[in-house]
């Protein structure tokens, strides 16, 4: 199956530009989506992120309905201690993102092995933030990479996040930089508005056809 990566920075409106793929038939996989359930469901992945960061990041919560307690992550308790430490960060990643490639690589395995039952995927795609940082970049076929100017980041962000100007920059800046992303790119798609995007959509999607065609 051919792979995809869609990747970009914070506020880059990647997500956006995945849903209107999967409008033109493409199946997404969305990993970070992917990692919150796993995080929650993951026993394996919990015992390390207990191991590394405490116990406390974990809630016992109790299911009436299964009568039944289970374990729920602190997503605002593990954002704070790993968020502004990078080396924190990187493990946590270290933890969680293997599985999540695990996942993807299944996803891939249901279109390829069943292509009977799905004639018209051509490609998959997996939509990851942090692909070039831990440097998963190389296992696809094809890297589109998602841009906005710095203003529009900011404002999606703040709106989104409830947040202020000065903690989006910083966020930001804990990722790399804009040039550096895009020096991997196959193809790039500005997002700085809906139907620019959607254009820019429709483009990428129709060369990626192309391609596949001459493989």
């Amino acid at each position: 199956m051919y792979k995809v990566l869609v990747t970009g920075g914070i506020g880059s409106g990647k997500t956006t530009a995945c849903k209107m793929f999967e409008e033109l038939g493409v199946p997404v996989f969305y990993s970070d989506e992917a990692a919150r359930i796993l995080m929650d469901n993951n026993p394996f992945i919990a015992m390390n992120i207990k191991k590394a960061f405490g116990n406390n990041m974990y809630v016992r919560k109790y299911d009436k309905k299964k009568v039944s307690s289970y374990d729920e992550l602190d997503r605002k308790k593990l954002a704070e201690v790993v968020f502004n430490d990078q080396t924190k960060l990187d493990k946590l990643n270290k933890i969680v993102h293997p599985w999540v490639g695990e996942s993807f690589e299944s996803f891939c395995f249901e279109y390829d092995n069943w292509s009977f039952k799905y004639p018209d995927v051509h490609y998959v795609i997996e939509e990851a933030a942090i692909a070039i940082e831990i440097g998963i970049h190389d296992k696809f076929d094809y890297i589109v990479v998602v841009t906005a100017s710095d203003d529009v980041r900011i404002e999606r962000v703040m709106s989104r996040d409830k947040c202020t100007k000065e903690q989006v920059i910083e966020r930001m800046n804990n990722q790399i930089s804009e040039e550096d992303r895009v020096s991997h790119a196959d193809s790039v798609i500005n997002n700085d508005d809906l139907q620019t995007l959607e254009y820019e959509v429709k483009n990428v999607h129709e060369k990626i056809l192309e391609l596949i065609k001459t493989l």
